[in-house]
């Protein structure tokens, strides 16, 4: 094989690992309290983040479970015992009459499963923290999902209301020169009912239109925990 061709399969082979290698940087799901953006949508998820009671839930989980750790680090030492006794006849300081010895002893006592047990019951607390870290990275991505799909229906909700205005007032603009020929004899009636009709369904799609816009507003607030006009 043409050692040109083979370097162009082997950097193609790199560049393929690469992409599929690549990991999420959950710094970028939910930027840091600290980090700035101009990102309007960003800082909602930042401020979801922040102000969610449920990821102060799953927070609170992963230090429950480094408190475990540092307990099952040494929760070994309860295992070990020590054991004194001191003979009877060493009160008595005769020497003549105290021929036991030693006169006193001391003693450890250490269960040969506590070098099973231990790192057991550390791994463990390991592994919970590990999951704690990943239901928190789970729940960055939930939280992200829900503000910006929440954004995005309050956007829609605002276009859709506006567009819905813009028509509303042509019907109405119709509906006003309708009724003052309808005054002067230059209308029929049939011509007014139905410039009132198309007029009265426009401005009823409307209301509707800035109930949606209403409705999508609170939801998203209800997620970022502060009104949508205080953001900045």
């Amino acid at each position: 094989m043409n050692f040109k061709i083979f370097i162009v399969i082997l950097v193609s082979i790199s560049v393929s690992y690469n992409g599929f290698s690549q990991r999420v940087d959950y710094n970028k799901i939910v930027l840091p309290p600290d980090a700035t953006t101009d990102d309007f949508g960003e800082k909602l998820v930042q401020l979801a983040w922040q102000n969610n009671p449920d990821n102060e839930f799953v927070k609170n989980e992963k230090k429950i479970a480094q408190v475990n750790l540092k307990q099952a680090n040494w929760t070994w030492l309860n295992q070990i015992t020590a054991t004194g006794n001191l003979n009877e006849l060493s009160i008595n300081q005769n020497p003549e009459s105290n021929i036991l010895f030693p006169r006193y002893n001391f003693g450890v006592s250490i269960p040969l499963g506590i070098f099973v047990q231990n790192p057991t019951e550390s791994k463990i607390a390991k592994l919970n923290i590990e999951q704690a870290d990943l239901t928190i990275k789970k729940q960055k991505l939930i939280i992200r999902n829900e503000v910006l799909k929440a954004y995005q229906n309050y956007l829609l909700a605002e276009r859709i209301f506006k567009l819905r205005s813009d028509v509303t007032e042509d019907e109405y603009a119709n509906f006003l020169s309708v009724e003052e020929k309808f005054e002067t004899g230059e209308a029929t009636l049939e011509e007014y009912k139905e410039a009132t009709k198309l007029y009265n369904t426009e401005l009823e799609k409307r209301i509707t239109a800035e109930n949606k816009v209403e409705i999508s507003r609170l939801e998203l607030e209800m997620l970022i925990g502060v009104p949508l006009n205080e953001v900045n």
